[in-house]
């Protein structure tokens, strides 16, 4: 093979090389941007936030908080939106008014930076000061937001109010709150919900 040939092979195969590391480069960065059907981050509004509400910086919406017997709560379901968070009746006014549900395995990824998910003792110690001062479960704030069943249907809006706690009780299954009017100041419930099932969901800040 004579000497331009191999020239012109070397300068074709290098050519090749660099369109094919410039594509790479452009599939990268297109595929780095936002989901569109996730909420934008937008700090813009977490400005002059008061200091009885928390706002998340992923999406801007803002919580009012209450501290109940040394613990601090949101006072609003939690509404930021996630794969398998739902509105009832998959209606978006829903979301608006009483906060998305969700299923116990997306309840992780719902609380901002130093806020968790209540844990079934966290709740006892809520409850136990609820039913001694009632007059905070308005503070509190339970909306009966229904749930979901893994099967898609929907139950119970305007009639009960669940909220997910992050235990599970080896040979009860799931705990989880429930505020009704037969159980005005709440009530602890460990079993009866599936994980697929979707609930409400507080948080309460890091100690």
């Amino acid at each position: 093979m004579s000497f331009f040939t191999c020239n012109f092979y070397r300068s074709v195969i290098a050519s090749a090389a660099l369109a094919f590391a410039l594509s790479a480069c452009t599939d990268s960065d297109s595929g780095s941007g936002t989901n569109s059907e996730e909420p934008a981050g937008d700090s813009a509004k977490c400005k002059d936030v008061s200091d009885e509400a928390f706002c998340d910086l992923r999406d801007g919406q803002v919580y009012r908080t209450v501290e109940i017997d040394s613990m601090v709560w949101t006072a609003q379901n939690m509404n930021y939106y996630m794969v398998g968070s739902h509105c009832y009746d998959d209606k978006d006014s829903n979301c608006t008014k009483y906060g998305k549900l969700y299923s116990k395995s997306t309840i992780f990824h719902i609380c901002k930076n130093g806020w968790h998910v209540p844990s079934k003792d966290e709740y006892e110690k809520l409850l136990k000061y609820l039913n001694r001062h009632q007059d905070y479960v308005r503070v509190f704030k339970p909306l009966s937001a229904g749930f979901r069943k893994t099967d898609g249907t929907y139950s119970l809006i305007e009639e009960k109010a669940y909220f997910w706690s992050s235990t599970e009780v080896i040979g009860q299954g799931e705990c989880y709150v429930e505020f009704s009017d037969e159980n005005p100041a709440g009530k602890l419930i460990c079993g009866g919900m599936e994980r697929g099932d979707a609930l409400s969901l507080r948080c309460v800040k890091d100690d």
